[in-house]
C-alpha cells in the first residue's frame, strides 16, 4: 500500500469524508482529492506534518512506510519522525505555490463550467 492509499485508509479509520479530513488538517479539499484519486503521487512534507499534528495518535511509521499499527502508544516515535520531517524552506515555497495554483485551477474550472452553462442556455434559446 502506498502513502496515498494509507491516507485514504485514514479517512475510513477515523470515519471522515475527504472534505472533513481536509478541514481537519487545514488544507484545500482539492489536495486530498488529488492525492487519494491518484492525480498527485505523493503528499508534501508539510501535508504529512499537518496530518500527524491533527491526529496525535497516528503512527508516523505507519503513515510513511506502512509498518506497524496505525495508532501509537508512545510519543517517542512522534518526536523522532516529526523532527525528521521538517521541510526545507525551498520545499515550503514550492508547496505553497502548488496550493495556490490548485486553488486557481479550481476557480478557473468553476468559471469554465459557468460559461459552458451560459452557452448551453443561449443555444437553447436560439433554437
Amino acid at each position: 500500500m502506498i502513502i496515498a492509499e494509507r491516507i485514504g485508509e485514514l479517512l475510513k479509520l477515523y470515519g471522515l469524508n475527504k472534505h472533513q479530513f481536509a478541514n481537519k488538517i487545514e488544507v484545500s479539499s482539492t489536495i486530498i482529492y488529488n492525492i487519494i484519486g491518484g492525480r498527485k503521487s505523493n503528499p508534501s512534507y508539510e501535508l504529512i506534518n499537518k496530518i500527524l499534528d491533527a491526529f496525535p495518535d497516528l503512527s508516523a511509521e505507519w503513515l510513511l512506510r506502512g509498518k506497524g499499527d496505525y495508532k501509537i502508544d508512545e510519543s517517542s516515535e512522534r518526536n523522532v519522525l516529526s523532527s525528521a520531517l521538517k521541510p526545507c524552506k525551498e520545499c515550503e515555497k514550492k508547496d505553497k505555490m502548488i496550493d495556490r495554483l490548485e486553488r486557481e485551477n479550481d476557480r478557473l474550472l468553476k468559471f469554465i463550467d459557468k460559461i459552458e452553462g451560459d452557452n448551453k442556455r443561449k443555444d437553447a434559446n436560439c433554437g
